[in-house]
């Protein structure tokens, strides 16, 4: 009932904007839900009820209502929603002036009615999403039996193979300074359901902590997935451009490994978190991610030592960290190794004599015992600084420029 209530005082609210005569809504028990008058809400009006037996409209004149109880002079329209009467119009006033308009006011109230009665819908539908979507991605502990309620509500198989792809708006919802609308926001969704061709009964495609889209899209089998992966990046490329259009300048897009039920879809959430993380230290532009990206997968790698050979790299290097020339030493070797270890091509790049990038070097390998001649010395060396781009000082970190 309160749900109700709230539409029809919407209803009413657009409609007399419109309307310079007052109106009021009334439900199908004859109740009136929404009114010009809000004094009135929650009266009940008996014509209301024959308005609905009859199913046909009943003009009140003056005198008809001088004394009936809780009736005003105009008429009254059923209204239809779904090819059934679920309420009545009243439009108050002289009959001969208000009985013109009751067609139309009657069809702009029902239209407007169905447009905020879908509005409540889809609102719901997206908090079903939402909620089913926090229950995917961070519940430490899936229950399978839970799952597959959840599943059963939303008409989604368990079992088939999903892909998780995460859009990062990167507005806070803001437009402008002011939030997204509600239309702007359907057209996103719009766009993202063209491009990644949205299953309206197998994808789940929803916003997710207000600034993230998430696509939970399903993958029948293998060679689904070859395609799907093989035009993904033109396809996110795409959607950047849609974004733009909306003065969505920023966005990043990256997706997830496969994984084979929606059970385990957060791992492929999380993962495209971490292409997100990697992404942005390398400047990579478009902000479109996959691990199908070789310059992503490279700055992954040193990321992914052991910790125990990490600590051991750390302490054989610890004298070149300590050293006084370590920002210069760094620089020049990270373009040596850059320039595939080319020294006359990294000492044009650093505008330098090739016989000072040669001092330089030399002067690493004293330090560390290295072979700077050896592409296997400089491998090691190479991996082991880019793990420590986020712990060196940050004039440092730009200096290494390792994109």
């Amino acid at each position: 009932m309160e749900d109700l209530v709230q539409i029809a005082q919407r209803v009413v609210k657009k409609t007399s904007e419109i309307l310079s005569f007052p109106i009021s809504v009334s439900d199908d028990k004859g109740y009136i839900i929404g009114c010009t008058n809000r004094s009135r809400i929650g009266m009940h009006h008996q014509p209301s009820i024959e308005v609905i037996k009859k199913n046909a409209a009943i003009v009140f004149e003056p005198e008809m209502v001088r004394h009936m109880e809780n009736v005003l002079p105009g008429i009254a329209v059923p209204l239809v929603f779904d090819e059934k009467t679920i309420g009545v119009l009243g439009i108050i006033g002289q009959p001969n002036e208000v009985k013109p308009y009751a067609k139309l006011v009657k069809r702009y109230v029902e239209m407007t009615w169905q447009e905020s009665f879908r509005s409540e819908i889809e609102d719901l539908k997206a908090k079903t999403h939402e909620n089913f979507l926090q229950f995917l991605l961070f519940e430490q502990h899936i229950d399978w039996k839970r799952l597959q309620h959840y599943c059963n509500i939303l008409g989604i198989d368990c079992n088939i193979n999903r892909i998780c792809i995460v859009i990062d708006l990167q507005v806070n919802m803001l437009f402008g300074n002011r939030l997204l609308t509600r239309d702007i926001r359907q057209k996103l969704l719009d766009c993202v359901g063209e491009v990644f061709l949205i299953d309206a009964v197998q994808d789940i495609c929803s916003y997710f902590k207000a600034e993230q889209i998430i696509v939970v899209k399903a993958i029948d089998n293998n060679n689904m997935y070859s395609d799907f992966i093989d035009k993904y990046e033109s396809r996110a490329k795409d959607l950047l451009r849609l974004f733009s259009s909306y003065q969505i300048e920023d966005a990043a897009i990256a997706v997830g490994d496969l994984k084979p039920t929606i059970m385990d879809i957060g791992d492929s959430y999380r993962q495209a978190l971490r292409l997100f993380e990697v992404g942005e230290k390398a400047a990579m532009s478009p902000k479109v991610y996959s691990y199908r990206n070789w310059e992503l997968l490279t700055s992954l790698v040193p990321h992914c030592i052991d910790k125990e050979i990490h600590e051991k790299l750390m302490e054989c290097l610890k004298p070149l960290f300590l050293h006084e020339d370590f920002e210069v030493l760094v620089r020049d070797f990270i373009h040596y190794c850059q320039n595939n270890l080319n020294i006359s091509k990294a000492a044009r790049e650093l505008f330098i004599h090739r016989n000072t990038l040669i001092y330089r070097l030399k002067k690493i390998e004293s330090i560390t015992s290295l072979n700077l001649d050896t592409f296997e010395h400089c491998m090691v060396l190479f991996l082991t600084l880019r793990s420590l781009t986020c712990n060196i000082p940050s004039q440092l970190n730009e200096n290494l420029n390792y994109s």
